[in-house]
């Protein structure tokens, strides 16, 4: 609407009407599978689980973008159970990508292991599974660490 007032139709457009027409678009959208916030939210959490984001970091980012909380929570249940654990998976994927713990060369581990541990502490990952992770003997077994 403000669009068509600065080209200079805003004077014959009713502001009624013009929202009837964007309502039954949107209906229309719906309807055919244009607009699906379920399939847009997995689309988000696939794509932010594959740069290493942690779980409740996909959570508050999607709750920010305007997503229901019940929406993101079974995108999120349906993807650790065709996948296994999301936050493990993320994980692997920030430590893989920024070269940390045993992607690190053997020399440097044991001079970054304090570093790496507050990188992953950042990125929203536990203690726990950040040391798991990091401490990890070699690449094969941080891989590994998703079966079990």
């Amino acid at each position: 609407m403000k669009k068509a007032a600065r080209v200079g139709l805003g004077a014959e457009l009713d502001n009624n009407q013009v929202s009837s027409w964007i309502d039954s678009i949107i209906t229309r959208f719906i309807e055919v599978g244009l607009l699906n916030d379920y399939q847009v939210a997995r689309n988000h959490c696939e794509s932010l689980i594959k740069r290493g984001t942690a779980t409740s970091r996909i959570i508050a980012k999607l709750q920010r973008k305007g997503f229901e909380r019940h929406t993101v929570d079974h995108v999120i249940k349906e993807l650790e159970q065709e996948g296994g654990v999301a936050d493990m998976k993320a994980a692997l994927n920030l430590v893989k990508r920024k070269k940390l713990g045993p992607y690190r060369p053997e020399e440097e581990r044991s001079m970054y292991r304090k570093r790496d541990l507050e990188v992953m502490g950042r990125a929203g990952f536990s203690y726990l599974l950040s040391q798991k992770i990091i401490d990890s003997p070699t690449i094969e077994f941080a891989d590994n660490l998703l079966a079990l």
